[in-house]
């Protein structure tokens, strides 16, 4: 018997045991992957030496879909 990754609760269906998470938890590991996959693209888009105001266009594209008009 397998053991979920997340909560350690056995596993008895085998698309879980593929899986290693019970359907519960499985949804939530893809949740988190979401996350993880849009904080990479949205930390990606940066340089170390780029100014305040070009991060802050960046952002404002990100969300609004428009840049700053300050």
């Amino acid at each position: 018997m397998k053991r979920c990754r997340m909560c350690g609760k056995e596993i008895t269906d085998e698309l879980s045991r593929e899986r290693g998470y019970g359907p519960i938890c499985y949804e939530k590991h893809l949740e988190e992957v979401k996350i993880l996959q849009l904080e990479l693209n949205f930390n990606s888009r940066f340089r170390p030496d780029m100014p305040h105001s070009e991060r802050q266009k960046i952002i404002n594209q990100l969300l609004y879909g428009q840049s700053s008009q300050r």
